[in-house]
């Protein structure tokens, strides 16, 4: 990568970009000895979460404009986001931390709207959120709010076995894998769809931008993690992904 002097827009996007960004500039600075999990996921492989011993644990910030949109908000976007993080790579979401940095002047009804979004969409999923920070920044710092959030959870307890049905069919795959992990994927395995591609975006940017359909559009975002925990039951799954920033294109 080229190093200009200043981060760009594209480098956030989750795409190639964002990846040379960290591991060229960020993750050099960060690593401080061996992997602390080794065989599980660690920062280096840049995966939905990473892992100590048995437990998973994730973090990540959410951006949004609009704070509401068809489908959802910044609210159940940040506890999604981070239930389906863990449960992707086999974990069983157990609890989460909430961050909340909010512009001043924000409307308190769209406060108590977003703070609702957040313990529906937590109770939905079955997790609870225990701790958290709150700041107010000033008019025009931020747009809004801005969340971050982060999550815990325990290794699914049928996910070795899962993962041994995985390797059924003598593909080579991470030797010593003990998560569902990206890089485990190989030609000939079936890739599998929970829903449309791009309702999310599109949902977004039609009512951001005044566009119209003969349809209502709406964002897919939902918690994951039943789903994955009745995929992992059934077996066989080597990995799985949550579609969010640059959507299949950057899977």
């Amino acid at each position: 990568m080229e190093k200009d002097d200043r981060v760009q827009m594209g480098q956030g996007a989750g795409g190639e970009l964002m990846q040379e960004l960290l591991r060229d500039i960020v993750l050099p600075r960060l690593r401080k000895g061996a992997p602390i999990d080794r065989g599980g996921l660690d920062a280096e492989l840049l995966d939905d979460s990473a892992s100590v011993g048995d437990l998973a644990f994730t973090i990540d910030a959410h951006t949004i404009w609009p704070l509401e949109f068809p489908g959802g908000d910044i609210g159940s976007l940040s506890v999604c986001g981070t239930v389906n993080d863990l449960a992707v790579v086999g974990a069983v979401p157990e609890a989460m931390a909430l961050s909340m940095v909010i512009e001043e002047g924000l409307p308190i009804d769209t406060l108590e709207r977003i703070s609702d979004s957040l313990g529906a969409a937590a109770l939905k999923a079955g997790v609870r959120i225990i701790t958290g920070d709150t700041k107010v920044v000033e008019s025009g710092g931020i747009k809004g709010m801005i969340t971050s959030t982060a999550g815990i959870g325990y290794r699914h307890p049928s996910l070795m076995e899962c993962l041994s049905l995985a390797r059924v069919n003598e593909l080579e795959r991470p030797k010593g894998q003990s998560w569902l992990r990206d890089d485990s994927v190989r030609p000939s395995d079936h890739i599998i769809l929970t829903g449309h591609v791009g309702d999310h975006g599109i949902a977004l940017v039609s009512f951001r931008e005044g566009y119209g359909f003969d349809t209502d559009v709406s964002s897919d975002v939902a918690p994951l993690n039943g789903l994955m925990d009745r995929s992992i039951r059934e077996g066989g799954v080597a990995a799985a992904k949550d579609l969010t920033r640059g959507g299949l294109a950057n899977a």
